[in-house]
């Protein structure tokens, strides 16, 4: 990304990001910082012993990208096009 000049804010960010479920042991693991109602607290017990394999094979193979809420439309396709440029390379 850096030789097709697409700078900050790009990041592989599935093994460490609270935003994904695999940071969640303080739900798996029933805490919260408020109470939790008896349904609420069954259902994450649920997720302490489920695994999220199919989402884990996807997830994985994301990246991330910062974007700038006062970009134009031009811009967020300009930084698309050249993603999409980086990508088919990569793959081909």
């Amino acid at each position: 990304m850096k030789q097709a000049n697409i700078l900050a804010g790009n990041f592989y960010w599935y093994a460490n990001n609270w935003h994904y479920i695999k940071k969640w042991a303080h739900l798996k693991n029933v805490q919260s910082l408020s109470a939790l109602n008896e349904p609420q607290q069954k259902a994450l017990a649920a997720l302490s012993t489920k695994t999220f394999e199919k989402s884990d094979a996807i997830m994985s193979r994301c990246i991330s990208t910062a974007i700038s809420l006062t970009w134009t439309e031009a811009q967020v396709h300009e930084k698309g096009a050249a993603f999409l440029k980086v990508i088919e390379k990569a793959i081909s």
